[in-house]
């Protein structure tokens, strides 16, 4: 990590105090300039969006809510860049978005899943060659559990794996990771 990320100011938003602690302390600990909420429905009002280079949004805000945020605090910063996280690669995934804007990726693009009857896919375009890492999330009870679906050594060129059909039935998320330096969240809203 760049010494000019120490002085990268970050915004990490959640549901969960417990969670929001366990990924603003290592930031802290990795000498990160970070702050953090629980309480994101009045975030945009609470924070200025001009303090911050980065927000990190966690996945328990998806959807109109970090909407929302992500209009209002981009009326305030409009270069402000934000970056959609799942708990237990955050950290790992905000360190990434310091190190290089997540909307400029480097190894993977056009990622989109599909469902049907006869087999689950993922597909996307590989910009140079990495290793990938495909990981489903599910809340199974009250904790989130993780499976992972792929990892292998990919080319350059379209990307496709295929699953049984049912895969992605009640999963949260699918992570797809390039090279343990780029991460994509795909939720299943």
């Amino acid at each position: 990590m760049s010494a000019s990320c120490g002085s990268t100011r970050t915004l990490v938003l959640g549901r969960s105090p417990e969670v929001n602690r366990s990924v603003v302390e290592p930031l802290l600990g990795a000498g990160i300039d970070v702050q953090g909420s629980a309480e994101p429905e009045e975030a945009s009002r609470r924070f200025d969006a001009r303090q911050f280079d980065l927000i990190a949004f966690g996945r328990g805000i998806l959807g109109s809510l970090s909407d929302r945020l992500k209009s209002e605090f981009t009326a305030q910063n409009p270069g402000i860049r934000f970056v959609d996280v799942i708990a237990p690669v955050a950290v790992k995934q905000i360190l990434a978005a310091l190190a290089h804007d997540p909307e400029s990726p480097r190894f993977i693009r056009d990622i989109s899943t599909m469902r049907s009857e006869v087999a689950d896919r993922v597909s996307a375009t590989i910009l140079a060659s990495c290793h990938v890492t495909l990981t489903v999330y599910r809340v199974v009870g009250a904790k989130l559990v993780s499976e992972i679906l792929a990892e292998e050594d990919v080319p350059p060129g379209h990307y496709e794996w295929t699953g049984a059909a049912g895969t992605f039935d009640d999963a949260n998320s699918l992570a797809v990771i390039a090279d343990e330096c780029e991460y994509h969240i795909h939720p299943f809203l």
